[in-house]
């Protein structure tokens, strides 16, 4: 029987619309695994049970849209980076999909060029 031992992972949401990836803050969320595979994988599913329940307990508010309701699908999270919390020779990786850590309160935006051009001529 395997020890499991406590990792952080930082999880950061995204969105991918009709103007591309949009990106949120990332957020760190701690968690017991066995490996970083499954710290990471428990970590998606710690950040979307949060999403439920800060929707449920948020509703009038999300409902009136007064506050943007949060993604309660796994697809619109990653880990982007994971830890080893219980000691000092923690190893520490970037994520199987490496990104640059998003800035406090700011939102990244890539467009389709194609796309975007392809759509505006088709509609004139």
């Amino acid at each position: 029987m395997t020890q499991k031992s406590i990792y952080a992972v930082k999880v950061q949401p995204i969105v991918t619309g009709t103007i591309g990836i949009v990106t949120g803050p990332a957020f760190t969320v701690e968690v017991e695994a066995n490996d970083l595979a499954q710290a990471e994988r428990r970590a998606i599913r710690r950040a979307v049970a949060n999403a439920v329940s800060y929707n449920e307990r948020n509703q009038y508010a999300v409902g009136n849209g007064d506050i943007p309701e949060r993604s309660e699908s796994s697809n619109d999270y990653r880990a982007i980076a994971a830890r080893l919390t219980s000691t000092d020779e923690a190893p520490i990786r970037a994520a199987s999909t490496p990104v640059e850590p998003a800035a406090p309160k700011k939102v990244l935006v890539t467009v389709d060029i194609t796309a975007l051009l392809l759509t505006a001529l088709s509609e004139s």
